[in-house]
């Protein structure tokens, strides 16, 4: 049995195409686990519907806390060997699960990852996971992927996509790395947990067909201002660092350029318009990255030439503790996000 998870919060509007999808499934041993993050639209009520309708469908009403605390709320509940996740505003394709299992009846692996469409509005845009065969044993794994897995050119691209609704693991590696991850992250949720699991993987099976769909919203939380952003955008790199360290998987080359990335989404964090009128605040941030000795010592590591110009110009302001360069920095990028 494949364990499913779907973490629920404000999403009314998406959640009956997300279940619906879901058990309509060709494969059919499913656990169907909705997890009513408290929230406070119609989405708990839809939930128990679904559930009266569907003995696979079990709901968790529990108070609003947070996408990760969600997901370790499903996964305490979940008693299939493999368990996955599905956001609530999502959809999948009717034979995601006949593949999957497909896959684990064929290799039993430790990991399985699909293909997914990035879905707008008016179109869809298939990904491109760095993997080009069906199944990696663990030496593969180490040879072929962890040395692009966090970052590959061009700047920035992850080789193996960090979001954990296109994997399936193993509910006891999950288990290992999941449950440890620090709550205050919003930003890299899934990489806190989802890397870790990839070192843990002895065998990795690639499902090379799109079979989840990816829903782009224009009002997503990576568009608005976070006041509490530079107190947690350090954890994810922080938790890679440590994860890879135990785990004994060399990111040391690729580590920087991820920190960089945390960095530079902070500034631009800074730098939206809803919180133009803050200066006090972002200088503030400013300083607090341009004095942190963890963050200059780290970004020393990376090459300016593999990365583009506006990167390259905030990367050289950082490492010579340049304030004015930076706030010409966001000027220039405020131009761009109105």
């Amino acid at each position: 049995m494949i364990s499913i998870i779907v973490p629920i919060y404000k999403v009314e509007n998406f959640i009956r195409q997300c279940i619906d999808s879901i058990v309509a499934q060709t494969y059919k041993d499913l656990e169907i686990i909705l997890v009513d993050d408290g929230s406070p639209d119609n989405c708990p009520k839809i939930c128990d519907e679904y559930a009266k309708a569907d003995k696979r469908v079990r709901v968790i009403h529990q108070p609003n806390g947070g996408l990760i605390n969600a997901r370790k709320s499903g996964l305490k509940a979940a008693s299939g060997d493999y368990v996955c996740f599905v956001d609530g505003d999502d959809w999948i394709e009717p034979d995601m699960y006949e593949h999957i299992a497909e896959s684990i009846e064929s290799n039993t692996p430790d990991c399985i990852i699909t293909q997914f469409y990035y879905s707008y509005t008016d179109k869809e845009i298939k990904s491109s996971y760095a993997l080009n065969k069906p199944y990696y044993n663990r030496n593969a794994i180490e040879n072929e992927v962890f040395p692009s897995m966090l970052f590959t050119e061009p700047y920035y691209s992850f080789g193996i996509y960090p979001n954990c609704w296109t994997k399936v693991f193993k509910k006891v590696i999950l288990e290992k790395h999941l449950m440890d991850v620090n709550e205050r992250i919003r930003l890299g949720e899934d990489i806190a947990f989802t890397f870790p699991c990839l070192m843990e993987c002895q065998s990795i099976s690639f499902i090379d067909k799109a079979l989840y769909h990816y829903r782009i919203n224009s009002e997503s939380m990576t568009k608005k201002y976070d006041p509490k952003l530079c107190d947690i955008f350090y954890l994810p790199y922080e938790t890679l660092m440590i994860k890879s360290e135990y785990l004994n998987v060399d990111l040391s080359d690729q580590l920087p350029y991820y920190l960089l990335y945390l960095v530079n989404f902070l500034i631009r964090n800074e730098t939206l318009v809803s919180h133009y009128n803050s200066q006090e605040q972002t200088v503030k941030v400013i300083e607090r990255v341009i004095n942190n000795n963890d963050i200059q010592n780290t970004l020393a590591r990376v090459d300016p030439s593999i990365i583009p110009s506006h990167t390259k110009i905030l990367l050289k302001a950082i490492n010579r503790k340049n304030k004015f360069t930076i706030r010409i920095y966001m000027k220039l990028l405020r131009k761009f996000m109105k």
